[in-house]
């Protein structure tokens, strides 16, 4: 291989490692918010179930 073809061979592989990169930050970003979301929504859930079966100010009518 020439040093011309080296060189080019190199920066397409550059090339290729910045778009990879650049998909790999995507990615997490998307996942951070799914993180964010998934949390959210079992906050929501655990409220929810609190509201539903936790402690009621009826309970002083049966003692």
């Amino acid at each position: 291989m020439t040093y011309e073809e080296l060189q080019k061979a190199y920066e397409a592989a550059m090339k290729k490692c910045s778009e990879l990169e650049q998909k790999i930050e995507e990615k997490d970003k998307a996942l951070e918010g799914k993180d964010l979301r998934i949390e959210h929504l079992t906050e929501l859930v655990l409220k929810r179930n609190k509201m539903l079966f936790g402690q009621r100010s009826e309970k002083g009518k049966y003692i």
